[in-house]
């Protein structure tokens, strides 16, 4: 029931292809965490099935989220649902002016959940004084966002967004009703459609900048920049939404 991965200190860490379940469920346990002054952290292509909490990352920078599945976490936070948040709060970061990034994650409603879940993508809650570091924001699909300080979004765009009622930040969302994506959403069932337009979209943004930053910083620590949480070949000019190309998501849980 604990904290499958909780990191601390770590600098140019690689965090890739993990798969959990039933975890977070206990008292301050999150799927994953990056605490204590850590920088230049890349979490890639991990998996999270029927787990509480959410992933967050305090007293770090220079992170990177990508194409990880991660619903919200459980039922204590109905109507909230936080699948990654930022945590920074006031302590500053260790190395403030390196930017960080979240792309194409799929962060959707802990299991069971209402439909009305929110907040699945909260990337700037940090407190005022944080010093915390700017984000670029590109093709994630996700239910409710929470952006505490517009100013550190340096880039967003290609991402889907199913909470109608939120509507596109900034305009540049794709805005979709919820029953266009998820089977059953009232009950909290997140299986996406079999004819959701969603499994088809493509050309967003474009990744090979974003790309070409990153893969120096870690080197051969990490070589799989070109493949999805399941493990299939993305195009970086045109990268699906969300963490999977053809959503099927039977493959990894």
């Amino acid at each position: 029931e604990d904290s499958p991965i909780r990191v601390f200190g770590v600098t140019t860490g690689v965090f890739a292809y993990n798969y959990a379940s039933g975890c977070g469920l206990s008292a301050h346990s999150n799927k994953i965490n990056f605490y204590a002054q850590c920088s230049e952290i890349l979490a890639w292509g991990n998996r999270f099935i029927d787990c509480g909490g959410y992933a967050t990352h305090q007293e770090t920078s220079g992170i990177t989220w990508a194409f990880n599945y991660i619903p919200g976490d459980h039922s204590s936070h109905v109507n909230s649902s936080r699948a990654i948040e930022d945590q920074n709060w006031d302590t500053p970061p260790p190395i403030p002016t390196v930017d960080s990034y979240m792309f194409n994650n799929t962060l959707l409603p802990f299991p069971d959940e209402v439909g009305t879940a929110t907040n699945g993508l909260s990337p700037t809650r940090a407190e005022a004084g944080s010093n915390a570091v700017d984000w670029s924001i590109h093709n994630n699909l996700y239910n409710g966002h929470y952006v505490r300080d517009a100013a550190r979004v340096d880039a967003w765009g290609g991402n889907w967004q199913t909470n109608t009622t939120q509507g596109a930040y900034n305009g540049r969302d794709t805005v979709e009703a919820a029953t266009n994506v998820w089977s059953h959403p009232a009950i909290g069932d997140f299986t996406i459609l079999a004819n959701a337009a969603i499994r088809s979209a493509s050309s967003q943004q474009n990744l090979t900048a974003i790309l070409a930053i990153l893969t120096p910083i870690f080197g051969d620590r990490f070589a799989m920049w070109d493949k999805d949480a399941a493990g299939h070949t993305f195009s970086k000019a045109e990268p699906p939404v969300g963490c999977v190309a053809d959503y099927d998501y039977t493959k990894f849980e």
